[in-house]
């Protein structure tokens, strides 16, 4: 019996990291475009100075930039485009490092680490979108 075609695809994982990087950037800088140009004085309603970030930190940070709608918006739209792709580096860096200990490159104990550390991983690089939907302002009860 004949075997069955496969298709085989030869590529580096690191795209998926490439993309979500430069997906953060993207995201953190058209949403600093867009609070300075619609949330910030003199063009919005919020003093930059008065966000609770600026208070905590002395400065406003990335995260300041996209704290408010309607860049908060557009990040969480957006964010899948950093998620998806860093899931995927995530879960086939798995492959990576089983194959790298199959050939001998790399030590039994890194191996065990990656096996035991990609779960938790995995499950906080799909929660990367809480960090554009939770707002510093509000009070959640538990800080």
């Amino acid at each position: 019996k004949d075997k069955p075609a496969m298709l085989t695809y030869t590529f580096s994982i690191e795209i998926f990291r490439f993309i979500a990087s430069l997906s953060l950037l993207l995201t953190s800088r058209i949403g600093k475009i867009i609070s300075h140009n619609y949330v910030f004085t003199p063009n919005g309603p919020i003093v930059e100075k008065d966000t609770i970030i600026v208070k905590m930190f002395g400065f406003n940070h990335a995260c300041g930039n996209i704290d408010f709608n309607p860049a908060k918006e557009f990040a969480a739209i957006a964010c899948f485009m950093i998620q998806v792709p860093f899931a995927y580096f995530v879960a086939l860096s798995y492959f990576r490092i089983k194959l790298a200990y199959l050939n001998k490159e790399v030590s039994k104990g890194l191996y065990i680490y990656s096996v035991a550390i990609k779960p938790f991983c995995l499950i906080a690089t799909n929660l990367i979108h809480m960090w554009f939907v939770n707002s510093p302002e509000v009070d959640y009860g538990f800080v």
